[in-house]
C-alpha cells in the first residue's frame, strides 16, 4: 500500500491520500522512501509545493508509526531543510507548527549543518530565514567545512542577507570556521563591500553605546586566520582594491593593526609590494615577449617579402626563358621555311631547265632533214 500512497502523492490527489490513510493506514509504511526519486512522502508534497496533501501527510497520528520529520531524502535534507531550500514558506511554517519538529536537527552528523544553514546557501528566501530564526533556529552553529549560517550566506554572494543577519541580535559575528577565518576575512575574499560598511558601522554604534566593546572589536579585527592573515592580508591577497582603501580608513579607527606578520613574516604592506614587483616583472616579460614577438613578426614579414621577390625574379626569369625559347623556335622555324622555300625553288629551277631543255631538244629534231635508214636483206625477207 505504500506504493499506491506514493502515487496519490505523485499525482497530488489529496482527496485519494486521505482516503488511503483512513482505510489502509495499517498497511503503510509512512516514512516509506522511494528507491527511485530517494524521496519520502513529505518531501515528495514539499517538491510539489502540494500544501493540502501535506497537510493531510502531517495531520496523520498514527499510534505505532508515526510520521519522521527528520526522515533523510537522498540528498541528505529533511523535510524542513528540502522546504528551505525551496523558500517554500508555507510548507515551512506547517512543519515548524508540528509539536515534535527538530529545527536544529543535524543533516549530517560528521559536519552539522541544520536547516538553516541550508536556507542561508539559496537566494530569495527571506522570509524563510526570519521565520527560522524566530521559531528557534540556531544562526550559531558552526558546519563542519561550510562555516556558520552568515559565512554561507557571505560565500553566496547575497550582501542582503548577510547584512540582515548581522543586524539580527541573536546572530554572533565573531564566530570563526574551521581555518580562523571571520565573517571579515569571508567577506573581503567576496567583495562585499556593502556589507563590510554594515559591520564597521555596527561596529562603531557598539563602541558608542558601550566603549567597553571597543578591546573585543579591536580584536576581532585583528584576527588570524591559520595562516596567519588579518583580514587586510587578505584584501591584498584577492586583490580587493576599494576594500583596502575601506580597512585602512575606517578598520584602523576601530583598532586594525596593518603591522601585523602572518606566518610568512610578512605584513600586508610587504604583500602588496611583493605583489606589484611581481606585476612589473610580468608586465616587463609581457613587453620582452610582445617585443619578441614584433621582432618575429617583421622577421617572418621580411622573410615573406625575401621569398616573393624570389619568386618574382624566377617567376621573371622563367618568363625570359620561356619567350628566348619561343624566340629560338620561331627562328629555327623560318630557317626551316626559308631552307624549304630555296629547296622548291631549286627543284622548279630544275624542273623548268628540264622543261625547257626537253622543248628544245624536240625542236632541234624537228628541224633536222629525215633520213630514210637503209634497207637490209632481213628487212626484204619480211
Amino acid at each position: 500500500m505504500s506504493q499506491d500512497l506514493l502515487k496519490e502523492v505523485k499525482k497530488q490527489n489529496c482527496e485519494k491520500v486521505k482516503e488511503l490513510l483512513a482505510s489502509k493506514r495499517d498497511n503503510i509504511d509512512i516514512n516509506f522512501i522511494d528507491s527511485k526519486t530517494k524521496l519520502g512522502f513529505l518531501h515528495l508534497a514539499i517538491q510539489n509545493y502540494d500544501y493540502d496533501t501535506l497537510q493531510a501527510l502531517l495531520g496523520d497520528k498514527h499510534e505505532h508509526n508515526q510520521i519522521d520529520l527528520n526522515l533523510l531524502n537522498g540528498d541528505g535534507l529533511t523535510p524542513l531543510a528540502l522546504a528551505s531550500s525551496l523558500g517554500y514558506l508555507e510548507g515551512v511554517e506547517l512543519l515548524l507548527k508540528q509539536k515534535n519538529i527538530d529545527i536544529n536537527f543535524s543533516l549530517n552528523y560528521e559536519d552539522g549543518r541544520t536547516a538553516f544553514h541550508v536556507a542561508c546557501a539559496n537566494k530569495n528566501n527571506q522570509e524563510v530565514i526570519d521565520k527560522l530564526i524566530k521559531r528557534g533556529a540556531d544562526p550559531n552553529i558552526v558546519s563542519k567545512g561550510l562555516g556558520t549560517p552568515l559565512k554561507i550566506a557571505i560565500d553566496e554572494g547575497d550582501n542582503e542577507k548577510a547584512i540582515w543577519l548581522i543586524h539580527n541580535p541573536k546572530v554572533d559575528v565573531m564566530l570563526k570556521d574551521d581555518n580562523d577565518n571571520t565573517c571579515l576575512h569571508t567577506a573581503v575574499e567576496a567583495g562585499l563591500g556593502d556589507f563590510i560598511n554594515s559591520l564597521f558601522q555596527i561596529f562603531q554604534d557598539r563602541i558608542q553605546e558601550k566603549p567597553s566593546t571597543a578591546e573585543l572589536i579591536k580584536s576581532f579585527m585583528n584576527q588570524q586566520n591559520d595562516q596567519g592573515n588579518t583580514c587586510l592580508h587578505q584584501a591584498v591577497l584577492s586583490n580587493r582594491l576599494s576594500i583596502q582603501k575601506l580597512l585602512k580608513l575606517t578598520g584602523v579607527k576601530l583598532g586594525l593593526d596593518v603591522n601585523i606578520k602572518n606566518k610568512q613574516n610578512k605584513t600586508a604592506e610587504d604583500l602588496q609590494t611583493e605583489k606589484e614587483e611581481k606585476k612589473k616583472q610580468q608586465e616587463a616579460q609581457e613587453m620582452q615577449r610582445k617585443n619578441e614577438i614584433k621582432v618575429e613578426k617583421a622577421q617572418v614579414k621580411e622573410e615573406k617579402r625575401r621569398i616573393e621577390k624570389q619568386e618574382r625574379e624566377q617567376k621573371k626569369k622563367e618568363e625570359e626563358n620561356f619567350e628566348q625559347i619561343q624566340q629560338e623556335m620561331l627562328e629555327k622555324k623560318q630557317q626551316t621555311n626559308r631552307r624549304a622555300l630555296f629547296v622548291f625553288f631549286l627543284i622548279f629551277l630544275m624542273v623548268f631547265a628540264g622543261v625547257v631543255l626537253f622543248f628544245q631538244a624536240k625542236k632541234n629534231i624537228e628541224k633536222q632533214p629525215y633520213i630514210p635508214k637503209p634497207r637490209t636483206d632481213y628487212d626484204d625477207f619480211l
